[in-house]
């Protein structure tokens, strides 16, 4: 009996160290990427206006997620059993925005790709940005204020959408501590009002 043990164990052994252990590795924001999710608390409105008309952004959902256990044996946010291994944060805001009577739901992303690599990517109005840096940031000054960390959305790195009408966006700016700033619509610019 004790013969037939050995090789059993031998077996089980073999079988458990040939699938791997389940492991997760877990790609954190870091501080400075968190600034993202600091303009808008949720259910938040902010008004714009290009002193003839007024849009509104409601804020309707806020969701960060996360790691905080970043102890690889922790199986968080991993589909191991599908094959996934590895968890990048994520997060982003959910607005509706009514331009000219016309509402449109929108978004806001900012994904981890890499340990030290994110990039953000927004939906408004009907169109889609291309996923940008989220470190190749610029300033701007707009009727004499200075706004840092802004990411810089034109034409060329929006492309329409199929799902809700399409407006068609010049730019927008969206700013890591600010939000949205501005944005300009057929030529129209629009500012936030404070």
């Amino acid at each position: 009996m004790r013969v037939i043990r050995i090789p059993l164990y031998f077996l089980i052994f073999f079988l458990v160290s040939s699938c791997g252990l389940p492991y997760c590795k877990k790609i954190p924001f870091e501080e400075e990427e968190l600034l993202w999710f600091s303009s808008y608390p949720e259910i938040d409105t902010v008004y714009f206006s290009n002193n003839v008309s007024t849009d509104s952004l409601i804020i309707l959902k806020k969701e960060i997620n996360n790691p905080k256990n970043t102890c690889i044996f922790d199986l968080e946010g991993c589909k191991w059993m599908e094959g996934d291994n590895e968890y990048y944060a994520n997060g982003g805001y959910d607005f509706m925005f009514i331009h000219n009577s016309v509402t449109y739901y929108c978004s806001f992303t900012l994904q981890k790709i890499a340990d030290n690599q994110s990039v953000v990517s927004i939906g408004f109005c009907g169109q889609y940005s291309l996923r940008l840096p989220s470190n190749k940031l610029k300033n701007v000054m707009i009727d004499g204020t200075i706004y840092r960390n802004c990411c810089y959305f034109d034409s060329s790195v929006l492309e329409e959408g199929t799902h809700q009408p399409v407006e068609k966006i010049d730019y927008l700016l969206w700013s890591r501590e600010d939000g949205l700033i501005c944005y300009s619509i057929e030529g129209v610019i629009y500012t936030a009002l404070s």
